[in-house]
């Protein structure tokens, strides 16, 4: 199964890249490295861009057309951000 992982460059989102890979999936990273880092998506496919960019989004599922799922951990930490 293919997956877009949304936040995949941060703590959480790079831990559910992994465990998603370690589970024989195939993932995709969309992160705008704001908070997230990316030593974390090194050696995997990576867009940097917002969640809110719609022509971003268009190319990435225009590009990886087999995209089964996506998994949204893209969020601030902080409410008022």
């Amino acid at each position: 199964m293919k997956m877009l992982v949304t936040g995949g460059a941060g703590f959480i989102g790079s831990t559910v890249a992994s465990a998603c890979l370690d589970a024989g999936h195939h993932v995709v990273i969309l992160d705008n490295l704001s908070k997230g880092r990316v030593e974390y998506v090194k050696d995997r496919r990576f867009y940097r861009g917002s969640v809110g960019d719609s022509s971003l989004i268009r190319r990435i599922f225009d590009e990886n057309p087999d995209i089964d799922v996506t998994i949204h951990c893209a969020a601030r930490i902080v409410v008022p951000e």
